[in-house]
């Protein structure tokens, strides 16, 4: 039995390493993607760097400064605007290894919002939480945990 847990062991340590490199590995920058119609098209695409300099939308975007700050992606209106003229879109928020490709239906963003939800005043933000790396982290090790306590317990309740 205790050679079945050490090798258990050695198998979920070898699996969180990997993670903790991979999530390590993710350089800081997002994705922002104009997504438009009810099929969520992509249309632009910017690249976030975070803490980096923020980017003025173009196109349908143009009045709307984007930014990636600590774990905040910030959307801020540059002028005054209606957001109700304009056909249904939104934007979404990717991970820096997944570019949006113009024209497909990607909806595989990590937070999406409406233009609805869009400032339309002058100056005002609109801040959108980016989960952090080690928050997954920290949710693979307790998942991790839990998943050896289960087996651990099975394993002594089958004991003679």
């Amino acid at each position: 039995m205790i050679g079945t847990n050490r090798s258990l062991w050695q198998v979920l340590f070898g699996i969180l390493l990997v993670l903790c490199l991979v999530e390590g590995a993710q350089a800081k920058a997002v994705w922002i993607a104009q997504l438009d119609g009810l099929g969520f098209l992509v249309n632009q695409s910017f690249l976030l760097t975070q803490n980096g300099p923020s980017v003025d939308g173009t196109g349908d975007l143009e009045f709307l400064n984007l930014s990636y700050q600590g774990n905040l992606v910030n959307v801020r209106a540059l002028q005054d605007n209606d957001w109700t003229q304009y056909l249904p879109f939104g934007i979404g928020v990717f991970p820096e290894s997944h570019m949006p490709q113009p024209g497909t239906g990607d909806q595989s963003y990590l937070a999406f919002v409406p233009m609805f939800d869009f400032p339309s005043t002058a100056g005002t933000v609109l801040s959108i939480a980016i989960p952090e790396p080690t928050q997954s982290v920290a949710l693979t090790l307790g998942g991790l945990a839990v998943a050896f306590s289960l087996l651990r317990r099975r394993d002594k309740s089958t004991t003679p």
